[in-house]
């Protein structure tokens, strides 16, 4: 009988291109179609409490949960990339000390990202564009994003490190998890606790802390390929450069989009929030067909970076 993980280098091994490329990137594509559910939902779930205002505010907040994901792709990217050529090159060893690299990395640059939004909890609104009136629910909803930015770096980053090990069904459970959970709480938080905007930014912040949870689970409990492990571990320049090299070009790309949108934002204010509002609306109904060409890159990024390794 071929295990699981004996199943997963071969796919990515052996398997006809075509057919490996099908099977890492659909469940990938699933997950993603998941997330722009959610987005949707999220979003209907703000503009039910008929408050223009609180639904421009989570447009203003855009750029900032862009800027989180962009330092999430430094540790995602980079150490998915330098992660799946260690297990081509048959370093299973070298590919563990990356997963925990990554995994450390995401505590430091959580609470870096935590501090930033803190210390600069009065200005940032500013710096996005929210109007006087929109000031007060940006200033909520952004504080709280970056409060608890550790879980959405740590569910993203490492989504991608479970990914580049072939484990792209982990990978889509993941998500769905997150989101499933994200579409329960909003609800709960928004309505039936009050928290208007600040719930919708609690419930994306406990979603994404579930998502990581059940990746850190699924490591600890021998589901996946790899085992993360800090027993005899030590930094290593060599995958701290190689995870930083892959890494920055995707965090300038995502950082580049967060100023476009910021731009954007900026100059929308000026006809009103209600203008930013709708914005933000259409702008997430574009981007459902940018998730699927997403996850279509993303389930072929572990098969290239094995092969490549190899």
């Amino acid at each position: 009988m071929i295990s699981d993980e004996d199943k997963r280098i071969r796919i990515m091994r052996e398997a006809p291109p075509l057919k490996a490329i099908f099977v890492m990137s659909v469940p990938v594509i699933l997950g993603m179609m998941v997330n722009v559910v959610y987005n949707l939902v999220d979003t209907w779930f703000i503009g039910m409490m008929g408050d223009e205002l609180q639904l421009a505010a989570s447009n203003y907040c855009t750029p900032v949960f862009v800027i989180v994901m962009a330092v999430a792709s430094l540790i995602g990217t980079g150490g998915a990339s330098y992660l799946s050529r260690s297990l081509g090159a048959d370093r299973k060893d070298k590919a563990e000390r990356t997963l925990a690299t990554g995994l450390l990395l995401v505590c430091l640059f959580g609470l870096l990202v935590a501090i930033v939004g803190l210390a600069f909890r009065n200005q940032i609104p500013h710096i996005l564009g929210a109007s006087e009136f929109s000031f007060r629910f940006t200033q909520q909803y952004a504080t709280i994003l970056m409060v608890g930015g550790i879980f959405i770096i740590g569910n993203f980053a490492l989504g991608q490190l479970i990914r580049a090990e072939g484990s792209t069904k982990l990978s889509m459970i993941g998500m769905m998890v997150g989101t499933v959970a994200n579409i329960v709480l909003d609800p709960l938080f928004i309505f039936t606790f009050g928290w208007g905007i600040s719930g919708a930014a609690v419930a994306t912040v406990i979603g994404n802390g579930l998502s990581m949870l059940f990746f850190l689970i699924c490591y600890l409990r021998g589901k996946t390929l790899l085992s993360l492990t800090f027993r005899g571990f030590t930094v290593q320049s060599e995958i701290l450069k190689e995870i930083v090299a892959i890494g920055i070009p995707a965090t300038i790309g995502q950082m580049l989009i967060s100023v476009a949108q910021m731009t954007a934002n900026n100059l929308a204010s000026s006809y009103g929030d209600v203008t930013v509002a709708s914005f933000g609306i259409a702008l997430k109904i574009m981007t459902i067909g940018t998730y699927i060409f997403m996850g279509f890159s993303a389930g072929c990024q572990p098969l290239m970076g094995y092969n490549y390794g190899s």
